[in-house]
């Protein structure tokens, strides 16, 4: 069964200058039985900076709070650096874990100890110092999106140091050291002394070198649905419907370019509204209806299943009573419309009805056809159904060859158009999507099934081998972490004041398609701040919770407009 998720932006969308909560949305969302969302928003940590001034806009933490005095649930919060936030090894962490690491505990911590002065240093020290580190973090995993975003796939763009933090003195501006972790940044704010000579400042590490790998699309919200969704499906099992709620076009047009592979195949279904940024119009009837418009596109895919099941009922029923063209035609339609977000068990069963000689989807049957629907089931199954759909693909194979599957000339392009699709996305989206990496994974073991029917000296061994081995260095290529860091060793953040045993990390040049491992240097450098001290959440992308500000200011415009991207 199709899941509905719902994003939401922020500013001018859920909050309109610095108190006005969009309403109107809300009570919308609820009317059509929505209560559980994602916050999916541009951010820092402004909202710390900013917390106890008077004049401070409401933060994403209180937010979250009227949201649930609601009567929601947010699921979490996806931010614009969750694609940039790396682990010691390069990779990304999940979705959610810049919000959950570096945000949440601080915000209480501040909330609980009170504002924090970053001019004086005149508040919790503990708290000083872990905005201090918390807050490079941030801005070092947002600078690695925007590189990402300026870099093509699979081109990479080299770096020649990392944001870090050093002492300035205040009487001159010159600068002195720079901090390198958590002690070092607490030390200096409990040396009064040494306050009163030198503030904490941004500087860069210049002998940490990065290397980042670029991305398929230039807007960074594009990138957080591109990592969103494939750990979505990869956690659900899909297939899902998403209402994207922002003000932004560009971050909506990225997005719809971005999910084009996965709502061909079936994965996904994406519905937009661009919010106007005028409080008033966005309480309107107007825009009232534009929001219900916005949820009711995705009803086609998360009733598509229900369609086909009815659909697949009442043509096995012609069979066996006088047949009626027009009903048979409708069902076919039905069912061409709705393929894409047919089950794995669905379409197991039509490519049993098509070996028993009927193809609800056309006039004629072939090997061929069956063959393309377990295809599809088999790439569409969860863990539990992969072996059962195994058996009938080696049942398939024992009744026909391989050979006669593939040179059968009648095809049905709506099945045909669907496995192409998967094949595309396991072939396009693996560097940023962890289903599309176990499609491709899938693509091997079907490519495993075909190879056990066949003799080594048949030529169409020698093909399936090639794809086995082409599936192999996808998979190879998607796993290349994103960030890859030299000639320092990440030291974790430890809590109590002292630093944590740093962790060796390895030196890797790509040249090509070739990786060579080198020992890195030694030495404790201010990337130790943006390796969070907190491991990788294991968190499902459902429990998450979670934020927002704008990366700039944008002209203001004053009416919305809905897109939809349909299957």
């Amino acid at each position: 069964m199709t899941k509905h998720f719902v994003f939401l932006d922020v500013d001018d969308t859920l909050l309109y200058g610095t108190k006005q909560v969009n309403l109107a949305l809300l009570k919308e969302l609820k009317a059509k039985g929505i209560t559980e969302v994602y916050l999916f928003t541009n951010m820092g940590l402004n909202d710390i900076k900013n917390y106890g001034h008077e004049l401070a806009s409401m933060s994403r933490y209180e937010l979250i709070q009227i949201l649930k005095t609601e009567g929601f649930n947010v699921l979490g919060v996806i931010t614009s650096a969750d694609p940039g936030y790396i682990d010691e090894k390069g990779r990304v962490r999940p979705i959610g874990s810049a919000y959950n690491e570096l945000y949440l505990p601080l915000m209480e911590q501040v909330r609980k100890n009170g504002p924090i002065d970053l001019q004086n240093y005149n508040s919790n020290k503990e708290d000083l110092a872990t905005y201090f580190i918390n807050d490079t973090s941030w801005r070092v995993a947002s600078s690695i999106v925007r590189a990402r975003c300026e870099t093509l796939f699979p081109q990479t763009k080299k770096q020649d140091g990392v944001l870090s933090l050093q002492l300035r003195q205040k009487i001159d501006g010159k600068n002195a050291e720079i901090l390198t972790n958590y002690a070092e940044v607490l030390s200096f704010l409990e040396d009064e002394e040494k306050c009163k000579q030198y503030t904490i400042d941004s500087g860069v590490d210049e002998q940490v070198k990065l290397e980042i790998r670029g991305s398929a699309t230039k807007d960074n919200k594009a990138l957080m649905m591109q990592q969103t969704v494939g750990e979505l499906l990869a956690y659900h099992g899909g297939p899902i419907a998403i209402s994207f709620f922002d003000d932004t076009q560009a971050h909506l047009s990225g997005a719809i370019e971005a999910m084009k592979p996965y709502i061909d195949a079936g994965l996904v279904s994406l519905s937009t509204c661009l919010m106007s940024r005028n409080y008033n119009i966005s309480q309107g009837a107007d825009a009232i209806q534009l929001y219900a418009h916005t949820i009711e596109q995705n009803e086609q895919s998360i009733n598509a299943h229900k369609k086909i099941e009815v659909a697949l009922s009442t043509i096995n029923s012609l069979r066996y009573r006088f047949r009626s063209e027009s009903t048979a035609e409708s069902c076919k339609e039905t069912l061409k419309q709705n393929l894409p977000y047919a089950t794995s068990a669905q379409l197991v069963t039509l490519a049993k009805m098509t070996m028993d000689g009927t193809n609800p989807l056309a006039g004629s049957s072939s090997p061929k056809v069956a063959f393309k629907y377990l295809e599809a089931s088999y790439l569409k199954a969860s863990e539990e159904e992969k072996g059962l759909i195994a058996v009938e693909i080696l049942r398939l194979l024992a009744k026909h060859s391989y050979r006669v599957i593939k040179n059968s000339a009648v095809t049905d392009p709506a099945i045909d158009g669907l496995v192409v699709a998967l094949h595309g996305l396991a072939r396009n989206a693996s560097a940023e999507s962890q289903v599309a990496i176990d499609l491709a994974q899938r693509c091997q073991e079907i490519n495993h099934l075909i190879l056990s029917t066949l003799k080594k000296l048949d030529p169409l061994y020698e093909r399936e081998t090639s794809l086995l081995h082409y599936w192999g260095e996808k998979i190879d290529e998607a796993i290349v972490p994103i960030c890859i860091t030299t000639h320092c060793n990440v030291a974790p953040v430890n809590k109590s004041g002292e630093d944590k045993k740093g962790i060796d990390e390895e030196v890797i040049e790509i040249e090509e398609a070739e990786m060579q491992f080198m020992e890195p240097e030694t030495r404790v450098s201010s990337l130790s701040m943006f390796a969070s001290s907190v491991s990788s959440s294991k968190t499902p992308p459902s429990q998450m919770f979670g934020a927002e500000e704008k990366e700039q200011e944008e002209s203001k415009h004053l009416q919305g407009t809905s897109m939809t991207s349909n299957f």
